[in-house]
């Protein structure tokens, strides 16, 4: 299943005008890296900054995600469940 099929309704449905609009506007592609995550990515990712390294990438392995480094272990999202509103309709342009 792709990932855009597994975002609710109304986001995919403002995504797709959003990257429609970049197209046309501006000449450019934008892409989706993340749609649903499932619980444990997102514990693995509320780890991040809150725990020592090893217990870090304990959760990110567990969570099929890839080990990160010293560097990279900060805080990067305050919802620790995937069923918060946040980062069940939500998305970050970067």
């Amino acid at each position: 299943m792709p990932k855009i099929d597994t975002l609710h309704p109304l986001l995919k449905s403002k995504y797709l005008k959003l990257e429609l609009l970049a197209m046309e506007r501006f000449g450019i592609r934008i892409g989706m890296t993340q749609a649903l995550r499932t619980e444990a990515v997102q514990y693995a990712y509320w780890c991040k900054g809150r725990f020592e390294l090893a217990e870090v990438n304990a959760a990110m392995k567990a969570a099929g995600l890839y080990y990160i480094t010293e560097k990279e272990n900060r805080i990067v999202t305050k919802a620790k469940s995937a069923a918060t509103p946040s980062t069940v309709m939500a998305w970050h342009l970067i």
